[in-house]
Formats: C-alpha cells, sequence, structure tokens
C-alpha cells in the first residue's frame, strides 16, 4: 500500500510542473480582441453578418481572422451572436493567409447552439486547446450544422478591425471583404507563465517523499 502511495506521489509531483506551465484555464488572458468598451470600441449591434441560409440552398459560413502576439494556449472565444432560427453552429480555428482562411489547415473544433435574441455574448469552449503562434494568421470559421441554420454574427465597433470572409457551402471557396470585422475575442494562456511559487515547492515535496518511501521499502526487502 505504502508503495502504491510513493509512485502516486512521485507521479503527482512530476506531472505539476508541466500543468503550471500554461496556469489554469480559470486564469486565461485575452489574446485578441477587435472590441473593448474600455478603448470606446465595442460591439455595433446595428451591423451583422448571417450565417447560414434559407434552407433551399447553400448555407454560407463566416470567419473572422486574428493574430497573436506570444505563443499562447487556446482556451475559448467570445463572439457576439442572435439567433434568427436554428442555432446550432460549428466552430473551428483555421490557419489562412492574411485575407481568408484555408480549410485544409483546421486546429481546433468545437460546436455551439447559439440560443436567444436579441444578440448577446456567446462563450465558445475550446477544450482541447490549440497551441497559437505569433507571425501566422489564424480564423475563427462559424459554420451552421443544418441547411436552415440561420445566425447573425455581430461586427466590432471599431474602425481599426477590418477583414471578414464568407464561403457558401458546399463547395464554394472563401471570398474576403475588406469590411468592419465580426466580433471576435479570443482567450487563452500565455506559454512561459510564471508558475505560482508553491507549485514548484509543494511538486518537490511529494517528489522527495514518494523517494523515501521507496527507498524505506527496498531497504526493509533485503
Amino acid at each position: 500500500m505504502r508503495y502504491k502511495l510513493a509512485n502516486v506521489m512521485l507521479r503527482i509531483g512530476l506531472t505539476l510542473p508541466v500543468v503550471s506551465l500554461f496556469g489554469v484555464a480559470a486564469n486565461a488572458d485575452t489574446l485578441f480582441s477587435n472590441f473593448s468598451p474600455a478603448d470606446g470600441n465595442s460591439i455595433d449591434f446595428s451591423t451583422h453578418e448571417s450565417i447560414g441560409g434559407s434552407g433551399f440552398g447553400p448555407t454560407k459560413r463566416v470567419a473572422s481572422p486574428f493574430t497573436v502576439s506570444v505563443d499562447s494556449l487556446l482556451t475559448s472565444v467570445d463572439v457576439a451572436l442572435s439567433q434568427d432560427s436554428d442555432p446550432f453552429l460549428v466552430a473551428t480555428i483555421n490557419v489562412g493567409s492574411f485575407a481568408t482562411p484555408d480549410d485544409t489547415q483546421v486546429l481546433a473544433t468545437s460546436s455551439l447552439a447559439a440560443y436567444g435574441s436579441p444578440a448577446h455574448m456567446v462563450n465558445i469552449d475550446f477544450a482541447a486547446g490549440a497551441v497559437l503562434s505569433p507571425g501566422l494568421h489564424y480564423w475563427l470559421v462559424l459554420t451552421p450544422v443544418h441547411s436552415y441554420t440561420t445566425v447573425s454574427w455581430y461586427m466590432a465597433a471599431n474602425t481599426t478591425a477590418f477583414g471578414y470572409a464568407v464561403s457558401q457551402l458546399p463547395t464554394d471557396g472563401w471570398l474576403g471583404f475588406s469590411a468592419t470585422a465580426p466580433s471576435l475575442r479570443v482567450n487563452g494562456i500565455v506559454s512561459g507563465s510564471t508558475p505560482e511559487p508553491a507549485v514548484p515547492a509543494f511538486a518537490l515535496a511529494l517528489i522527495g517523499a514518494g523517494a523515501h518511501i521507496r527507498r524505506n521499502r527496498r531497504s526493509k526487502l533485503r
């Protein structure tokens, strides 16, 4: 029993420093935002781009671009949406060019139901995460699940937040627009964040205690 406990303590002690490298999701930082109420750039609830279609033809996908300034681990994104009919969407994080996303480079996938009207903030969780790096162009792509899905994605009231893309399913490519971007805030954990001082100390204590128990067991078996 004590030997099993020693193994558990060693494993926890060795794992804690790795987990603490990125911190915890509850302490996620804002990696990117094209709207910031503190700067007077909030969301324009009078302007939106529709995701989906009428149910009688191709349905429309919409994508909003972003970049990050440091290596980070994605945790979630926030967008302003309003349910017009069926609310079900698939969200992906794609790498792409400055003008359009690339459907062959999908880093993370999630799903959501944009229940509710009028417009409200919706948090999209990317539990599996994705590593984001400076120098690359990323896109949040929202895709309707059904042909009758229709959801409004509201724009950022930010004169410097330009560029978004649309694509008609199932086969049409992406078309980029030089216009105000749909609202987007990207949340994540900055790589290399300094762990809490107590974490390394606790990890070392567990490793030491586990090793001590294992040494004592071996000496008794001789």
